[in-house]
């Protein structure tokens, strides 16, 4: 499936919807191999609270719509469509929930599945990547490459052998190289054809707890859907031998701390 330009409220509706992202990791076992979820729930069971709020500013609508997640987060969500096919995305919550240090915090987007080119520019931390380098500044029409287990072994098509580049390592979400995050992104896009065509692009470097921040971006097969997270918090991840010593924001969430942030999109 593709994606055109979008040009009203319900274009982009159609294509996008959004929920909110603390993500933690989870174990993989031989018994969840298929329902495996690492660090890709967005929580769950949204529930407004009375009706969106439609105004207008300028010559873009903004819908407002307050709500929680029951036990786990409670405020708004404010998405500003602008003519052309432009979405901002702003979200304000309350954190409800347990005591937690997430690994992410955003707003994962649903796809349609054709939309897996993807593409990146990023301001890396060094000078030179190699080309297979997951973290490299540039990349371009990157696909999936998905295979069906999460249970590798040397040879298959997963991957998982000396003579296959470790970008290349696959599980249902995609290889590393597609599924990784790519953190102080300048550009990021996922578009429905080669060469950057038909796309929905991450515009904006994004903001964290209402002060500006470096936006990341994430991207995984989920069934037959795309999921894009973009991040405005992403810290060094699952490697507890670091964490001790890590230099990248950790937001520790107690009840009632703020979870707020903001991100931009193109579909064009």
């Amino acid at each position: 499936m593709g994606i055109r330009s979008a040009r009203t409220i319900e274009d982009l509706l159609a294509l996008l919807t959004s929920a909110l992202l603390l993500a933690d990791f989870s174990q993989l076992t031989e018994d969840n191999d298929r329902s495996y979820a690492p660090a890709t729930d967005a929580l769950q069971s949204w529930t407004p609270a009375g009706k969106p709020r439609y105004t207008m500013s300028g010559s873009a609508a903004v819908v407002s719509v307050r709500g929680s997640y029951p036990g786990q987060a409670d405020g708004s969500f404010q998405m500003t469509f602008a003519p052309g096919g432009g979405l901002k995305v702003a979200f304000d919550f309350a954190w409800r929930g347990s005591a937690r240090s997430p690994r992410q915090i955003g707003v994962v987007f649903s796809l349609p599945g054709g939309v897996d080119h993807l593409s990146w520019k990023r301001r890396g931390q060094f000078s030179y990547y190699s080309p297979s380098d997951i973290g490299r500044n540039v990349g371009t029409d990157v696909r999936p490459g998905a295979c069906g287990t999460y249970f590798g072994f040397s040879g298959d098509a997963c991957g998982y052998s000396p003579a296959t580049l470790w970008s290349h390592d696959s599980t249902p979400m995609g290889s590393n190289d597609f599924r990784s995050t790519k953190d102080a992104i300048l550009g990021y896009a996922l578009c429905a054809q080669p060469k950057e065509k038909q796309c929905v692009r991450l515009v904006s470097n994004g903001t964290a707890n209402g002060q500006p921040g470096t936006l990341s971006a994430r991207s995984w097969l989920n069934g037959s859907s795309v999921k894009l997270l973009a991040a405005t918090l992403s810290n060094e991840g699952g490697n507890s031998f670091t964490q001790p010593v890590a230099v990248l924001p950790h937001v520790n969430l107690a009840p009632g701390s703020p979870v707020a942030g903001e991100v931009q999109l193109q579909v064009a």
